[in-house]
């Protein structure tokens, strides 16, 4: 969403509003990396899609197969669609503050991350 509305962009600063989105992806990406969540794509929703499938396919959804993280990566897969509905959202109803959202979601993990670093 954040980088389709970066490709209407026609003023002089989509330049330097592509590097901050990449630095802000660099920056989720690593502090993802960081807090070491299993199976969880940060920058593609696709890998925690395979993840989730790969583990059904290997060990089933009955209780019995419980254990291996697959509710979790459904949740996960469900905070990706709500995360986007509210993204849709709120570029609908305040189109120059769209930014916002990628943003304070991008600190909170950031902040996450540094937070477990140092404490570990």
């Amino acid at each position: 969403m954040f980088l389709a509305a970066l490709a209407n962009d026609r003023s002089e600063l989509r330049g330097v509003r592509v590097v901050f989105a990449a630095v802000a992806m660099g920056i989720q990406s690593a502090a993802a990396r960081r807090l070491d969540i299993f199976g969880v794509a940060t920058m593609f929703i696709t890998g925690t899609l395979t993840s989730l499938v790969s583990l059904i396919a290997r060990h089933g959804v009955t209780a019995s197969a419980s254990g291996h993280g697959k509710r979790f990566l459904a949740a996960v897969w469900g905070v990706y669609i709500l995360g986007a509905m509210a993204a849709g959202a709120a570029s609908q109803l305040a189109p120059e503050l769209d930014w916002l959202v990628p943003v304070a979601l991008v600190a909170t993990v950031v902040a996450t991350a540094a937070a477990r670093f140092w404490r570990a």
